[in-house]
């Protein structure tokens, strides 16, 4: 699978473009750098093996500063869609004693996300595709 990026690269009277980047790979990780690129004015080229996009995850969180990034991005909401917002975190012994407790919301007015979002990875590429 290969593409251009929608968006990417263009001239003006100002000057040329900034020259095309190739991205090599559409996991979660090539399809948002080549996603920031081309909202940036960046003619890119998305370069893939496979056919299709990947199914299988290799993570299933997103924390606070990736979700801003995704929410800039404008596919935060669509994944949020798919996944489960966590807002507090805990430490616990095998007898089910809380040790400690992390509460998201002392994250409030420091990000727009003060939650982890529980998703699979996989569930983001779809929302970042140039198709």
């Amino acid at each position: 699978m290969s593409g251009d990026v929608p968006g990417g690269g263009t001239t003006s009277a100002a000057g040329p473009s900034r020259p095309p980047v190739a991205v090599v790979g559409a996991g979660p990780v090539g399809l948002t750098a080549a996603l920031v690129l081309a909202r940036a004015g960046v003619a890119v080229t998305l370069l893939e093996a496979r056919e299709e996009l990947a199914t299988e995850s290799r993570a299933s969180t997103f924390h606070p500063a990736t979700l801003d990034l995704l929410d800039e991005l404008g596919v935060a909401a669509a994944l949020r869609r798919r996944g489960r917002t966590v807002d507090r975190i805990q430490w616990r012994d095998l007898d089910g004693g809380v040790h400690a407790e992390l509460d998201y919301a002392l994250l409030a007015g420091h990000t727009g996300h003060p939650y982890r979002l529980h998703v699979e990875q996989a569930r983001l590429t779809p929302c970042c595709s140039p198709s």
